[in-house]
């Protein structure tokens, strides 16, 4: 069943067809709401992803589908999901706060257009919600997504999945208002040279810096 955290909660049919998801604790009436979500299939992570999969890409479907694969801890799926809801909102509604408060839980691609927008308006996002908040969601993106780049290095797995993503890291952080810019652009190619064995270049990088 794919299970990488503890506890994961599984609820199967009586066909032995998983439906459902839950991964991690609750409170019993919290629990208790997220697992009655598995007796119908509208509201469960596999039915909503059967839905979203076959072209429902309503602002209901969406949103249902981005909070059961948090629930499910299904990160990379509801990445996905979040650059097709957010991307086809108004750039400019982006930074209302319900839509800010959405994008900090559940938009972490770097290569969406929406992530591109709230990245060059930091000034209006500073404003409204504070230099800390909006920096901390920053790091948090870049900073996952280089993190994804070194766990696929390690594992050995096929990075082209990521070439958007790092694609846009590399188009995004030459940005002299962000402050962590020059580190986060460091390790992401230290991450490269050392994933690629390019050692001198690796070295050569480190030297620079000191």
């Amino acid at each position: 069943f794919g299970v990488s955290a503890y506890p994961t909660l599984l609820f199967i049919d009586g066909d032995g067809n998983l439906v459902h998801k839950i991964v991690g604790s609750a409170p019993a009436n919290e629990f208790m709401v997220e697992a009655r979500k598995a007796l119908n299939p509208e509201t469960t992570v596999f039915g909503l992803g059967k839905k979203f999969n076959a072209g429902d890409h309503s602002d209901a479907t969406c949103i249902a589908y981005m909070k059961a694969l948090e629930a499910a801890y299904e990160s990379d799926k509801m990445g996905e999901v979040a650059k097709v809801y957010f991307d086809k909102l108004p750039e400019a509604s982006l930074i209302e706060s319900k839509n800010w408060d959405m994008a900090k839980r559940y938009l972490m691609d770097p290569s969406s257009k929406a992530f591109a927008y709230l990245f060059n308006h930091s000034k209006e996002l500073s404003a409204a919600y504070g230099t800390g908040e909006v920096e901390m969601y920053y790091n948090q993106v870049f900073g996952t997504t280089i993190y994804a780049l070194k766990r696929a290095y390690s594992k050995k797995e096929s990075v082209d999945g990521l070439k958007d993503k790092v694609a846009a890291i590399e188009r995004l952080l030459p940005n002299e208002s962000f402050k962590a810019s020059s580190r986060l652009l460091l390790n992401l190619h230290l991450t490269q040279f050392a994933g690629t064995k390019q050692w001198d270049n690796y070295c050569a990088l480190i030297d620079k810096v000191i």
